[in-house]
C-alpha cells in the first residue's frame, strides 16, 4: 500500500469518492414531486422541501408505501417502482431540494469531465 494514503497527501488519481443517500435512497424519489405525482397519476403525496431529513418517525420509503396503499391499493415496490420514479426525476430539482445528492452528482461529473453548469 501507497505510504501516501496514511500521510494524508493527495494521490494524483484518488479512486475513492465516498457519498451517501441520508437515511434513504428515496428521500431522492420525494425531491421531484410533479414527476412522482406524474408516475403515480395523481397528487396524493405530500411535497417535501427538505426530503433528505425525513426520518423521525418513519423513513423515506415508508412515506411512499403507504401514499402508494391509500391510492393504488398496493405498496410501493422498490425494485419496480422505485426504478420507474428514478428514471423520472429531473437531477436540478432532486439537486436543489438534497445537497447529498448534488454532492454526488457534482463529483461524478467532475470525474466525467462534464462541467457541471452546462447541465442545468
Amino acid at each position: 500500500m501507497n505510504s501516501a494514503w496514511f500521510t494524508g497527501s493527495r494521490w494524483i488519481c484518488n479512486p475513492f469518492h465516498p457519498h451517501l443517500a441520508v437515511h434513504e435512497l428515496e428521500a431522492w424519489m420525494l425531491a421531484d414531486h410533479t414527476r412522482l405525482c406524474q408516475y403515480r397519476g395523481n397528487h396524493h403525496i405530500n411535497e417535501y422541501s427538505h426530503p433528505e431529513h425525513i426520518n423521525n418517525v418513519k423513513p423515506p420509503s415508508r412515506h411512499l408505501s403507504e401514499s402508494f396503499m391509500r391510492y393504488t391499493r398496493r405498496g410501493y415496490r422498490k425494485t419496480i417502482d422505485g426504478k420507474r420514479i428514478l428514471e423520472r426525476a429531473g437531477p436540478d430539482i432532486t439537486g436543489r431540494k438534497c445537497p447529498h445528492f448534488q454532492m454526488l452528482r457534482d463529483d461524478l461529473l467532475k470525474i466525467a469531465g462534464v462541467d457541471s453548469k452546462r447541465t442545468s
